[in-house]
């Protein structure tokens, strides 16, 4: 069957809506005036992209949102066709009513990266696979099987020599000084967002949230009824005054942050801003998450103190993870609750899994054990600057008015730029020779939205650096001079 003829005219001034809520709506109104008819097969995500010339991201998430609302529906191995009775469905707030009774919290797809395409260089946030710790895991491997199985579930709480494990870490690697009992092992940070979420938030609390941000969180918060209050990002980090200003009773219930190496811009919390921020947390009680998804890759200057080192420890829940010091398929990462909270997350979490899966938190808790992982972390920092400094040589002299932030730590750098260089149209340039990076847009709620490109760099070897670098180059340089 022939893709349905689709015409969209986007616009692309400052002012203008998101771009994937544009096609979104256009693609509605195509549906409801009959433009659309029921079961028309619509373009691939890169077919359209390329028509239109955006980001492929901007019609994935712009069909996500369709499929979400029941006009569109995927039918494996054919494509993305037009329900036969395309009725809406709101898919992001939990407390609108469904089309079934038993269907009142209807979950947006998951905002997660497309699978990983070797031949495409700057994936975000991705650890370089082919430097796992092979040999070193399969011997805490064969240690962790040869133990005997206890009885029953896992406890919630995780594995009591991992914790001790963890412990040890973060007051060698993060100056943290915590107790193996004030943590809990979980299955990576989704999960502890998670948690969080449905310990503390009723439907219409807001949500203090870095603007741009990760946007998966983002949509856990939102899945759990979380009102979102953006904050802005600077090059100091989130910008604290956008809360404190709020008076009464619009204080948000808990904020979310990455200080160390703010998501996606890079930059870090400044320490005026730490200490005012926790302050006013604290006067007002308000929880604030910490996430430490990379710390462990600090290449320029000391590593930064978790905010939960500060005096001000009980409004803070501090999350680290191993997917990027190790790898994402281990689904492994850790909380630090005040007590309340986390008797509250044990609860919810039994209901959750009965525990993390037992062997590979063995295998995780021998492998630290052995002091293998901090041979790793120095090895995998070399290695990540490397890779960033080969980044920032093959885009060669920036034009005038961009910039670089976020290359002192880190798997990913953001390149600012100009208003004359939009990201939008340079990422869908880019990805039509074959390079696929992201838009800062792509990660932010209000506009008009910074103006950028976030590159990862920490899954791709040297030399498909070099040559993603120098398409990219181009791509700048051939806009640079229209």
């Amino acid at each position: 069957m022939p893709d349905s003829t689709l015409t969209v005219q986007l616009e692309r001034s400052r002012s203008a809506p998101p771009l994937i809520d544009q096609l979104a709506s256009q693609i509605r109104g195509a549906i409801e005036d009959g433009e659309l008819p029921a079961s028309a097969r619509l373009p691939s995500t890169r077919a359209l992209a390329r028509q239109l010339g955006v980001s492929r991201t901007v019609t994935s998430e712009a069909y996500a949102t369709l499929l979400a609302e029941g006009y569109l529906e995927s039918r494996r191995g054919s494509g993305t066709f037009v329900v036969e009775r395309a009725v809406a469905a709101p898919a992001l707030d939990p407390r609108a009513e469904s089309t079934s009774r038993w269907l009142q919290h209807p979950a947006a797809p998951a905002d997660v990266d497309p699978p990983s395409d070797p031949r495409v260089p700057f994936r975000i946030c991705e650890p370089d696979a082919d430097s796992f710790p092979d040999s070193a895991w399969r011997t805490a491997a064969r240690a962790a099987i040869n133990e005997a199985v206890e009885e029953g579930y896992p406890p919630p709480e995780g594995d009591a020599d991992l914790r001790q494990k963890i412990a040890t870490f973060l007051l060698q690697e993060r100056g943290l000084t915590v107790a193996p009992d004030e943590l809990m092992v979980t299955s990576g940070t989704a999960q502890s967002l998670d948690l969080i979420a449905r310990a503390t938030l009723r439907p219409g609390d807001l949500v203090g949230f870095e603007d741009p941000g990760y946007r998966l969180a983002r949509q856990i918060f939102t899945d759990r009824g979380g009102v979102i209050v953006p904050v802005p990002v600077d090059a100091c980090g989130a910008v604290p005054e956008a809360l404190m200003d709020r008076g009464g009773d619009a204080a948000p219930m808990v904020v979310y942050l990455t200080p160390s190496h703010q998501f996606p811009l890079g930059s870090a919390l400044s320490f005026r801003r730490r200490q005012a921020l926790l302050d006013w947390a604290g006067r007002r009680d308000v929880l604030v998450i910490e996430d430490d998804y990379d710390s462990e890759f600090r290449f320029d200057g000391p590593v930064l103190p978790p905010l939960r080192t500060s005096s001000s420890r009980e409004s803070v829940v501090y999350l680290g993870t191993f997917s990027k010091s190790l790898s994402p398929r281990l689904r492994l990462g850790y909380v630090i609750a005040p007590a309340p909270l986390r008797e509250t997350l044990l609860r919810l979490k039994v209901r959750s899994d009965q525990g993390t899966h037992w062997l590979s938190q063995r295998i995780l808790a021998r492998y630290l054990g052995g002091g293998g992982f901090t041979r790793h972390l120095r090895r995998m920092r070399r290695l990540y600057r490397r890779r960033r400094d080969v980044l920032v040589q093959s885009l060669g002299p920036l034009p005038a008015g961009a910039s670089w932030s976020g290359l002192a730590a880190g798997l990913h750098a953001t390149l600012l730029l100009p208003p004359e260089l939009p990201a939008d149209e340079l990422a869908a340039a880019a990805e039509r020779e074959g390079v696929v990076v992201a838009s800062v847009a792509d990660y932010q709620l209000s506009r008009p939205a910074q103006n950028g490109l976030v590159i990862g760099y920490g899954a791709s070897p040297e030399d498909q650096i070099k040559a993603a670098g120098r398409v990219l180059r181009d791509v700048i340089e051939t806009r640079s001079f229209r």
